[in-house]
């Protein structure tokens, strides 16, 4: 009997001893598990910060000479932000798009009155600039029927190369990872938007690629 006690004790204490030992085992690889974890996210948010600055200085600046033609970048950005942000993408009043512009690009209002004046203006004639009838002094900037025209055709341009840059991607990569990539793109757009809510107000922005209005965006004042 006592040898029996003696041994089921001894056999007791053997297995908290392996089951500690396990618990240990566990222990470490999860914490190397959860260092490995780490290390890799600081990885991949370094290797997508070089990236998106990629996209942001080459890609969307290719993007954006491709859709604005033969207009000033200043004027193209005047457009397309009427047509994302615009009432039915055809109005918006002159404060608000000096507003925008100066947020974004840090342009003053000479700058900005040269380049709608450009855009009122023969041979282009792609604005009117009205009085808003809620205000005798406020102006509204209006596209033309050669306007809508026009910033259709940036829709256009700007889709085309889009598509090229799919078909090139198709290349090495199946649908599905090409899938993957869109909604990625998707979520950091909203992630975006809730950080900066005031650039997300009233964004139609509902696919990557339909809205390119960073593509527009100024490096330096227009000659």
């Amino acid at each position: 009997m006592a040898y029996n006690l003696a041994t089921s004790c001894k056999g007791a204490v053997s297995n908290i001893r392996k089951q500690r030992a396990l618990e240990n085992s566990a222990r470490i690889v999860g914490n190397g598990r959860a260092r490995s974890a780490e290390s890799q996210l600081e990885s991949n948010a370094a290797e997508l910060l070089e990236i998106l600055y990629f996209v942001h200085d080459k890609g969307i600046s290719a993007i954006g000479a491709t859709m604005r033609g033969p207009l000033s970048r200043t004027q193209a950005s005047i457009l397309w932000l009427i047509r994302s942000e615009g009432e039915n993408s055809r109005s918006m009043l002159r404060k608000d798009v000096a507003k925008r512009l100066h947020n974004w690009f840090d342009l003053g209002s000479p700058a900005i009155t040269t380049a709608l004046q450009g855009l009122a203006e023969p041979p282009l004639r792609l604005v009117r600039l009205v009085g808003n009838a809620n205000s005798g002094r406020e102006k509204k900037v209006i596209l033309t029927v050669k306007g809508e025209r026009f910033v259709a055709s940036m829709a256009e341009r700007g889709q085309h190369l889009v598509q090229e840059l799919m078909t090139e991607l198709q290349k090495s990569l199946s649908e599905d990872e090409i899938a993957s990539g869109l909604e990625f793109l998707r979520a950091s757009v909203s992630f975006f938007q809730r950080i900066y809510p005031a650039r997300a107000a009233k964004s139609r922005i509902s696919r990557i690629g339909t809205s390119v209005r960073a593509g527009l965006e100024l490096k330096e004042a227009p000659q």
